[in-house]
């Protein structure tokens, strides 16, 4: 059975210290989700996917996370908005 959340920073970050989930899939707004990061790297979760709009921000998380024991396993850069400086970032983190 599959099931899935959604909601703000702080319903999300009850949610995943609630349960277990196999994968989150988190796409925060330009300043990141700084809030996000304690809770995520506390809960059970296996698989975290990352959409990120700033590059700052997912330094600063994927920062957070690593030295919580994540890994990037994949990391792509994608034009969603050609002939503008927006690029989106989408990394695979697995611990």
């Amino acid at each position: 059975r599959q099931s899935f959340r959604t909601g703000n920073e702080d319903a999300m970050a009850d949610a995943v210290q609630a349960r277990p989930y196999d994968t989150i899939i988190l796409d925060p707004p330009r300043q990141g989700a700084k809030k996000l990061i304690a809770p995520i790297n506390a809960s059970k979760t296996s698989r975290l996917i990352y959409v990120a709009c700033d590059p700052a921000a997912f330094a600063r998380d994927a920062k957070s996370l690593t030295e919580a024991n994540w890994t990037i396993e994949d990391c792509t850069v994608i034009d969603l908005f050609p002939n503008t400086p927006h690029l989106e970032t989408v990394a695979v983190f697995t611990r």
